[in-house]
């Protein structure tokens, strides 16, 4: 089916109808035109022989019509080859007689009967001493009978020859006349037709091509790519402008790339730098519980209560942070890719995250039947903390009495895990940001809870170095469902390459 996928292909049906609405208004104005001139010349014509032909069949029938009739009919029949359009001829005598027709020319039979007399209105213009035309009811332009009377050399009125136009010769040239202006028309029409949308195509249409392709290989990342046109006009200016935005563009992302790059070196450098003073930090604070438990008030002790939550939710932070730097730097290299049964994982997680459901009043069910086994090639413990940090967020940010579902469906590729909840839910402006690094919802920013934004990011590189797909559908206070898919452990599966 042709679709209209290109400038070129719409530019060429607008100037096919364009052209066809034109060439065919021309045309049908041009045909009438000369099918109007060949009537009128055909009238013109058909006037001119019934003017002088008149005498001379008339006196040929008064020579030879009673005594010589043969004589009179080689005559008549010659005069009469001279113009095709007169179909037939009558001689009528004043008293509307008609004493001869030509349909009935013959050896024989050839003069009207005795009764064969002209109608009232037909005897008016017989007995007219002036010619009489008769034209077409339904086309006033169509000449069809002409009443011419004869006057012999001595002023009498014997009788008048009506004359019987044809049509049929200007019909078979009309059709002629409309067929060579189809033919012109189609001739002239592919011309103009591949004459503008050749000439505009390589003025216009293929600059605008190559600019296109340019833009394409910029957004697929080819930022060195540049376009040379030398138009003279717009075209060229708009050129010159996508090369310079293409090279402000490169710089912009060499420069990006050297900050994402110092970003990653800095986190990475004070995320190992931070691990051993808060490890040191942790073991002193523990000999401070154990040393002075019992000897300093308990105000005191909360405060060393406090620091040390303080230090774990440090050491927590620290740990995300080298996860990044390793997820992100190294690929995922999962070392240790191996076949698990995904419903054991999800049951863990579930077990140690329904002492919460408990806790806060929040109700929790499991829906994955006891004989199910979802086998799936991947490293256990990552996708553990990936149901761990959909769980976690779905208990956070689930009020007293909501719920909190978990559930495993199959498709014949790939399981699928859902976690959802009844929680505050996630407005539809941050759905696409929610997975991104340090990204912690504006609409959650009043809520009491605590977080560093990674969580998510963390699951979604996960997910991504096990060749799965990770998704959100949420509605601002009707709850969030979070997925995510991997792949089945089917026969011949390979080990998931680096994302």
């Amino acid at each position: 089916m042709f679709k209209l996928n290109s400038l070129r292909k719409k530019f060429i049906v607008l100037v096919t109808v364009i052209l066809l609405i034109i060439f065919g208004v021309s045309g049908y104005i041009v045909s009438l035109d000369n099918v109007s001139k060949t009537r009128k010349n055909l009238t013109e014509q058909a006037i001119a022989f019934a003017k002088l032909s008149t005498k001379p069949l008339a006196e040929t029938k008064e020579l030879y019509f009673d005594s010589g009739y043969f004589k009179f009919k080689e005559v008549f029949l010659e005069i009469q080859r001279l113009d095709p359009s007169i179909k037939k001829i009558q001689f009528i005598d004043v008293n509307g007689k008609i004493i001869f027709d030509s349909d009935k020319i013959g050896e024989s039979s050839y003069q009207g009967s005795d009764n064969n007399f002209v109608d009232q209105a037909m005897l008016e213009k017989v007995i007219s001493a002036e010619p009489e035309y008769v034209y077409n009811p339904k086309n006033s332009s169509e000449l069809v009978e002409i009443f011419y009377p004869y006057f012999s050399d001595w002023g009498s009125h014997p009788y008048t020859l009506r004359y019987f136009v044809s049509y049929d010769e200007i019909k078979a040239n009309i059709i002629t006349i409309v067929e060579q202006t189809i033919l012109l028309f189609i001739i002239f029409f592919i011309f103009v037709v591949l004459a503008i949308t050749t000439s505009v195509g390589r003025l216009i249409l293929s600059p605008i091509t190559k600019l296109n392709k340019l833009t394409q290989k910029i957004s697929a990342g080819k930022y060195g790519e540049r376009i040379q046109l030398k138009t003279g006009d717009e075209i060229e200016n708009l050129a010159n402008s996508t090369n310079k935005m293409a090279e402000k563009l490169e710089q912009d992302i060499i420069e990006l790339k050297e900050l994402d790059k110092l970003k990653d070196e800095f986190i990475d450098i004070a995320a190992h730098n931070f691990r051993t003073p808060v490890t040191h930090i942790r073991f002193d604070l523990d000999f401070l519980k154990t040393k002075l438990t019992g000897k300093i008030s308990a105000k005191e002790l909360d405060v060393i209560k406090d620091i040390d939550s303080s230090n774990e939710s440090l050491t927590l932070l620290i740990d995300d942070l080298l996860n990044i730097t390793t997820l992100e730097k190294e690929k995922m290299k999962l070392v240790k890719f191996q076949p698990f049964d995904l419903t054991a994982i999800i049951k863990e997680a579930a077990d140690i995250y329904g002492r919460n459901a408990k806790k806060k009043n929040i109700t929790f069910k499991v829906d994955i039947s006891k004989n199910t086994k979802a086998e799936v090639l991947g490293d256990p413990p990552k996708v553990r903390e990936v149901i761990g940090n959909l769980l976690d967020n779905a208990f956070k940010f689930t009020k007293d009495k909501g719920s909190v579902w978990v559930s495993l469906k199959e498709s014949p590729k790939e399981y699928i895990v859902t976690i959802e909840d009844t929680g505050i839910g996630i407005s539809e402006e941050e759905i696409p940001k929610i997975f991104e690094k340090f990204h912690r919802a504006t609409d959650i920013l009043t809520y009491d809870y605590e977080g560093r934004g990674l969580g998510l990011y963390i699951s979604k590189l996960i997910v991504e170095a096990h060749n799965g797909r990770i998704w959100v559908e949420s509605k601002i206070g009707k709850g969030s469902k979070f997925s995510f898919s991997l792949p089945k452990n089917l026969p011949n599966s390979p080990i998931p390459q680096h994302v």
